[in-house]
């Protein structure tokens, strides 16, 4: 039950923490403690079965006591109590749309009226504040860019842009099907998981059917200050290394996918990986008895065709000092190479090669950092009857990427890296960084987290027949969710119904 307590009170707990709290409260925006506890009340009465309850003093304690009387103990996991709390919290903007209880004794039906009349006071937007509102909707149509993602600026963060899925083909799960399919690989896993989250991570009911689904050349991505500010990092070079680390839903990998196709269209060679995760397992491994450590050339091949086909012409233009050729030549020599090892070797030069030039700018994206220092999926037998986990360091292919970081930076160029924190790798895990390379990711905004609405809404992802009322779907999903968008997709039936 305290576990269950804590959960609910776990959204304004950590709203209370979040950097948005003071632009919250400065706006006007930021709820009491009392309005978390009234909300709870609202949400939870009539929602403890048949039973009905009424609460002459509505404290988030007292209702839980009542509405897990007699349930016995809670088998949850924390995940699943901060679910159950959402979608408890969530149900009291229900109250707006319908009636929650239904014939209930006039105690109830008194101590629901008088917990709704609170979160009205509480949440109330003035009439004159809604009009002028809606009046600088009508009036203008900034909410939206006709440019690329290339010239927008300043004056264009939290507009929407389409998206070039194009240019990172990588990014989704498609392409490492195709490839399956050609036998280019054996590697069947890969993408963006965040990006595709964003982009096809809810529909509307009447769109369930995969074929049915919005094109995804129709979907935009908002530019985010997060995103704008890394075009200037990379752009200036004041910090050529730079690595993303924020909560789960803040919105990092999708900042990274974004970079990287701006990168493309702007001229960088860009060696983008969506998960370095794809390095440590998967595909065949063999042992290089020369230098002792292992070749991965399944990841090396795969890794090396994806940047030849987004940059054979300027691949071209690398000079290869080990060659004598171009950089073109030695990686179609490595993609065509039957040596496993020779494989590998081909891709770490690459990544080297790259690095090191100075003709072409370069561009080094990698999400799911910490996955390289984590334990790998491969294993060896140096007995009959002995196993042990190949170590991260031993792995010649993740070492090589380990060092865009952890040696010098690009000579021309800069390399953008962003911690996972939803795949099971531990938090106390030590990660070597740069001085001065850590970038804090925030959750969305309250300005960014209306637009994240609007642009569902634009592509009719969201469960209802028509856009919804911005001013008060923006205060509830922020609230609530407290600007984590993965709880949003994860919620939004419950947010947006």
């Amino acid at each position: 039950m305290q576990c269950v307590s804590r959960a609910l009170q776990s959204g304004a707990a950590r709203f209370a923490r979040s950097s948005h709290a003071r632009d919250a409260a400065a706006d006007g925006l930021a709820p009491s403690a009392v309005f978390w506890e009234r909300l709870a009340s609202v949400a939870l009465l009539g929602q403890s079965g048949s039973q009905q309850h009424a609460f002459s003093t509505p404290t988030t304690a007292g209702i839980f006591s009542q509405v897990t009387a007699g349930c016995g103990p809670d088998p949850r996991s924390a995940t699943q109590h901060r679910n159950f709390a959402i979608k408890r919290l969530a149900r009291a903007t229900q109250l707006r749309r319908s009636t929650i209880i239904q014939e209930e004794p006039a105690t109830t039906a008194q101590a629901t009226d008088g917990a709704a009349a609170a979160l009205d006071e509480e949440l109330e937007i003035s009439e004159e504040e809604e009009e002028e509102e809606e009046e600088d909707q009508e009036e203008s149509e900034d909410w939206e860019a006709d440019t690329s993602i290339t010239e927008l600026q300043e004056g264009d963060i939290n507009t929407l842009y389409e998206f070039r899925h194009d240019l990172v083909p990588e990014a989704f799960q498609k392409y490492y099907d195709e490839a399956y399919d050609r036998n280019d690989t054996v590697i069947d896993r890969g993408g963006c998981k965040g990006l595709e989250a964003e982009l096809f991570g809810a529909v509307a009911a009447e769109k369930q059917d995969e074929e049915d689904r919005v094109p995804l050349d129709d979907h935009r991505l908002l530019y985010r200050q997060l995103t704008h500010q890394l075009k200037a990092v990379v752009l200036g070079r004041s910090r050529p290394q730079l690595m993303l680390d924020g909560p789960v839903g803040s919105g990092k990998s999708v900042a990274l996918a974004s970079i990287a196709a701006w990168g493309r269209e702007a001229g960088y060679i860009v060696v983008y990986v969506p998960s370095a995760s794809i390095f440590m397992s998967g595909g065949f491994y063999l042992k290089n008895e020369s230098n002792g450590m292992w070749s991965t050339p399944e990841s090396a091949r795969l890794l090396m065709r994806t940047v030849e086909a987004q940059h054979a012409q300027q691949l071209a233009e690398v000079a290869d000092p080990a060659g004598g050729g171009s950089l073109a030549d030695s990686m179609a020599a490595g993609i065509n190479a039957t040596d496993p090892h020779e494989v590998t070797e081909a891709a770490v030069h690459m990544l080297e090669v790259l690095k090191s030039q100075s003709q072409v700018p370069a561009l080094f994206v990698v999400d799911d950092w910490n996955a390289l220092y984590w334990p790998t999926m491969y294993f060896e037998s140096p007995t009959r009857t002995n196993q042990r986990n190949v170590l991260p360091i031993e792995l010649r292919l993740a070492v090589a990427v380990r060092n865009l970081m952890e040696g010098e930076a690009a000579a021309n160029g800069a390399t953008l890296v962003a911690m996972t924190r939803d795949k099971g790798i531990s938090s106390r895990l030590v990660i070597p960084r740069p001085q001065h390379s850590t970038l804090k990711v925030s959750p969305f905004s309250h300005e960014e987290t209306a637009m994240w609405i609007m642009r569902w809404a634009v592509n009719g992802m969201l469960p209802i027949g028509e856009e919804p009322q911005l001013t008060e779907q923006q205060q509830y999903a922020w609230f609530l969710t407290g600007g984590n968008t993965a709880e949003m997709r994860s919620h939004y039936a419950h947010l947006f119904h």
